[in-house]
């Protein structure tokens, strides 16, 4: 009598939503839940596998993260090193990037930190500002200041920056008399209007 009690209950959980839920049935169902037991928890096993999957699935997508964003950011404190970047404005799309070798058409303003003054600008012109990066034709435009040229790689066209250059990376103790004192910061107010790359 006792087997066919016990048989009667494992009929009725076999058929029940929670095994179907469970994706339990038949043999499968058989090797988790032996005939002799009345009450099968099959619904505590399948709260265990959520509980223990999500907490884990979490501290997974958390360290994920965590090394995605801390890779990223030694990777730009690496290529603007000793600069100040602060992007204003990201481009609405960008498929080319600023480097070596391209020719950069854009606008830039330049301004003492000491003081606040504005000592060169390209918006005094309508066009804008047009050289090619990597390439120094005239020691007092900011092409040949390795902080700007810095500034501007991995810019896109439509984007827009503030650089702060430190004067080692400017136009250090010499200045550039009489607009620039000796070891003075530079802030740029960079706008990248269009590249041409021919690579």
């Amino acid at each position: 009598f006792g087997a066919i009690r016990a048989r009667a209950s494992w009929v009725r959980l076999a058929q029940s939503p929670i095994v179907a839920r469970a994706g339990l049935g038949g043999q499968r169902a058989s090797n988790i839940c032996k005939l002799h037991f009345a009450h099968c928890t099959v619904q505590e096993m399948v709260f265990k596998f959520h509980a223990i999957t999500v907490p884990i699935s979490i501290v997974l997508a958390t360290g994920y993260f965590y090394y995605i964003t801390s890779k990223q950011s030694s990777k730009s404190k690496k290529e603007f090193k000793d600069l100040d970047v602060v992007i204003h404005q990201k481009a609405p799309s960008c498929h080319l990037r600023a480097k070596k070798g391209d020719i950069l058409h854009l606008h830039y303003s330049g301004y003492l930190k000491s003081s606040g003054k504005l000592f060169e600008s390209s918006r005094d012109n309508s066009e804008p500002y047009v050289f090619k990066l990597g390439t120094c034709n005239d020691k007092e435009k900011p092409e040949c200041l390795k902080g700007f040229e810095k500034g501007v790689i991995g810019m896109c066209a439509g984007e827009k920056r503030k650089v702060t250059v430190p004067p080692k990376l400017a136009f250090g103790k010499a200045g550039r008399p009489p607009d620039v004192p000796p070891d003075d910061t530079i802030i740029f107010n960079i706008e990248m209007v269009d590249i041409d790359s021919f690579k």
